[in-house]
């Protein structure tokens, strides 16, 4: 019933905090959120923000732009959030609609933002993980999802997320490996 009402706002960025995202993936390349600040592939750092052609996105661990998906969470969760009706694959919660009669829709979008802060490994530092919430804060994320779990804690992350909380909707994991998150 939801979806009759919207299917997303293509002006609502979805920062990724995973692993990368595929961002060919036939469900998202449409999605993808784009740099607008950057020129992609000139092997420059248009925007002054420290990486080289973060048009699609970023890889903290390598630092530079364009963090693609070498373990396959980030671009399932970007999938979840965004992925399109294009008859194939799967849909995610925010998609273009297609209605009966043929007739279609283009619905609005979520804009999945991809920031890899995570190694194939699924090993996520407390500094990347904080360099990844002020990337995704200082390039206009509207919501930070960072669907990884631990336990470890740090006043860089601590520092990163309230900073991010003053604009930003921050969505996290919980229950990961069968423990409580009451932080």
């Amino acid at each position: 019933q939801a979806w009759e009402l919207s299917t997303g706002d293509e002006s609502i960025v979805v920062a990724v905090l995973d692993e990368g995202v595929m961002i060919e993936h036939p469900d998202l390349k449409n999605n993808m959120w784009v740099n607008e600040k950057e020129t992609a592939g000139d092997g420059r750092d248009n925007d002054g923000n420290g990486y080289v052609d973060d048009y699609y996105g970023v890889d903290i661990v390598a630092g530079r732009g364009n963090g693609m998906d070498d373990h396959g969470h980030g671009t399932h969760v970007a999938g979840v959030i965004a992925a399109v009706n294009n008859l194939q694959g799967t849909v995610g919660v925010s998609f273009d609609l297609f209605l009966k009669y043929d007739v279609h829709i283009q619905a609005e979008l979520f804009s999945p933002m991809s920031v890899k802060a995570g190694m194939s490994s699924g090993y996520f530092t407390q500094d990347a993980i904080a360099k990844a919430i002020l990337y995704a804060y200082e390039n206009g994320a509207d919501v930070i999802n960072m669907s990884f779990g631990g336990t470890a804690s740090s006043i860089a992350v601590q520092d990163a997320l309230a900073k991010a909380y003053t604009r930003c909707v921050l969505v996290a994991s919980a229950g990961n490996e069968g423990a409580p998150n009451e932080g």
